[in-house]
C-alpha cells in the first residue's frame, strides 16, 4: 500500500472528438498556437531593408539571443542550427504562461455538483 501524499495533477476534460479527449490545456494551446500565427503573419508582413521600430526591436533581441547561444554552444554553426528550436519553444511557452495572466482563461467553466470547475 502507498503511503504519503499522492497528488495527481489532469487536465480538466472538456469532451472528446473521434475518441480523442479535448482537454482546457489543449484547447489553451491551440489558442496559443492560432495566436502565434496571426502575431507572425502580421510581424513579418511588413519586414524591409529599412526597419521601423518594431522590426528592430525583434532583430536586436533575435541577435543578442543568437550570440548568447554562439557563447553557450561555442560555435556560430551549432547556434545558427539550435536557435530556430530554441526560439520557438521559448515563444511558445512563455505566451502560454503568460496566457493565464488574461481574466477569462479561469472564469470561464460550469458548475458540477455544486463546485465551480473552469
Amino acid at each position: 500500500m502507498e503511503t504519503g501524499l499522492h497528488i495527481k495533477l489532469a487536465a480538466e476534460r472538456l469532451g472528446s472528438v473521434w475518441g480523442m479527449p479535448i482537454t482546457n490545456t489543449l484547447l489553451t494551446s491551440w489558442v496559443v498556437i492560432a495566436l502565434l500565427i496571426v502575431a507572425g503573419y502580421f510581424i513579418g508582413r511588413r519586414l524591409s531593408l529599412i526597419p521601423n521600430k518594431v522590426q528592430n526591436a525583434f532583430e536586436m533581441l533575435f541577435e543578442f539571443v543568437l550570440r548568447y547561444m554562439e557563447e553557450t554552444l561555442g560555435s556560430r554553426a551549432l547556434a545558427e542550427r539550435f536557435f530556430p528550436l530554441i526560439v520557438t519553444l521559448f515563444i511558445f511557452i512563455f505566451t502560454a504562461n503568460l496566457f493565464e495572466f488574461l481574466p477569462f482563461v479561469e472564469s470561464i467553466g460550469i458548475w458540477k455538483a455544486g463546485e465551480f470547475v473552469p
